[in-house]
């Protein structure tokens, strides 16, 4: 299912912290690269999802309309790709593990049903604060309608994520640097490791080729 294949890339934005004194040299445009280490918290003694998930990656990449998501676990690689034009956005998902290469695109109206879950969430912003990645941020608490309750922690001083790209966070003022989400098999955990505002090469952005096998995205 769709809503499977993608969900974990979905947490896509984790929370990365800003400081009152910016320790970047900003550039003239709006391009941004955040790593995130990911960290699954897990009370049972049995293997879980941690063995596959500990250790990994996450990396998000924006420059002018595009903007590229990219995770990387032990199990596998998978990306998502937004490209905004005058028609829209364009959402492309490709996964890679070990030989199986495969892509699919994501219609407008699909991803908004993968996302519903986000719909109405309501944020608290606390007064809590800690530094992350070198910057100041503040805690907020995201409430989805089903009861789940997201912590998350978020800077003023990087632009916010087009709710579109990270729907998760479409209440809270700012970029994320990190979050906690609690599944029945354990916590995920993402927190920014690195902040980069450097010019981001246009290649980065490119499509995958015909090594990627096209699908559909209900297969």
């Amino acid at each position: 299912m769709l809503r499977l294949k993608i969900f974990l890339l979905m947490l896509s934005c984790a929370s990365v912290c800003i400081s009152q004194k910016p320790a970047y040299v900003a550039n003239t445009g709006n391009d941004i690269t955040v790593v995130y280490d990911i960290k699954v918290k897990d009370d049972k003694k049995e293997a879980g999802i941690e063995e596959t998930y500990n250790g990994g990656i996450k990396t998000f990449m924006q420059s002018g309309n595009n903007t590229r998501i990219r995770m990387v676990t032990l199990m596998r690689v998978q990306n998502v790709y937004f490209r905004r034009t005058g028609n829209g956005t364009k959402i492309l998902v490709s996964k890679e593990s070990g030989k199986d290469k495969y892509k699919y695109v994501v219609s407008g109206d699909e991803w908004k049903q993968l996302n519903n879950r986000y719909e109405n969430a309501q944020c608290t912003i606390e007064k809590d604060s800690i530094q992350i990645a070198g910057y100041y941020c503040k805690r907020a608490k995201v409430k989805l309608q089903n009861g789940t309750v997201i912590t998350a922690y978020f800077t003023e001083l990087l632009p916010s994520v087009s709710k579109e790209i990270e729907p998760m966070f479409a209440c809270i003022p700012g970029f994320v640097l990190k979050y906690e989400y609690a599944q029945k098999n354990g916590t995920l955990i993402f927190q920014a490791a690195k902040v980069k505002r450097n010019k981001i090469s246009e290649t980065v952005f490119n499509e995958p080729g015909g090594e990627y096998a096209l699908k559909n995205s209900s297969d």
